[in-house]
């Protein structure tokens, strides 16, 4: 399983997490797809007076044999595609952020990337959305649950569900 946080606090957030969402369903077996509400949560460690993101998370199973480092290249490729530039202002405001969470069961480093996500596991707005599809799923490395690692967080994030009128 694959799990995937994707962000964004500028332009039109709901509609680039619409659609990046559409985007990695090609990358993922169809009948495994699965994707968490929208949810609105405060910014974390962003330069003061950085707008509130707009976060999902989605999880799948590959339907191709990417390494990390390949997918993670991917992820960075819709990051461009939907208009993210590099700035050197840490965690700037952004129209995507794509962190690849969890991959199957491994716990590595290549090259900067590290898995599972270093700080996942203390963010409320990955926790939320994951524990709305796998509450249970066991966080490697921590021996706990989502549900449990949320119950255990200490922290002044906010975190709400997006409700989208249709």
């Amino acid at each position: 399983m694959i799990a995937i946080g994707i962000g964004s606090n500028l332009g039109d957030s709901l509609w680039i997490i619409e659609r990046v969402i559409l985007c990695l369903k090609g990358l993922a077996r169809a009948e495994s797809f699965l994707s968490s509400s929208v949810w609105i949560s405060s910014p974390v460690n962003c330069p003061p007076g950085s707008p509130n993101f707009l976060n999902s998370v989605v999880l799948f199973e590959l339907k191709n044999n990417l390494t990390p480092p390949e997918l993670m290249a991917e992820l960075q490729f819709l990051e461009r595609k939907f208009g993210r530039s590099k700035t050197d202002v840490v965690n700037a405001p952004r129209l995507i952020d794509l962190d690849l969470l969890l991959f199957e069961d491994k716990s590595d480093q290549w090259s900067g990337l590290q898995i599972p996500h270093p700080r996942g596991h203390e963010r409320l707005f990955v926790l939320k959305p994951l524990q709305e599809l796998v509450p249970e799923l066991i966080w490697p490395g921590t021996k706990k649950s989502v549900s449990q690692l949320i119950s255990e967080l200490d922290t002044n994030e906010t975190i709400e569900k997006l409700q989208i009128q249709t």
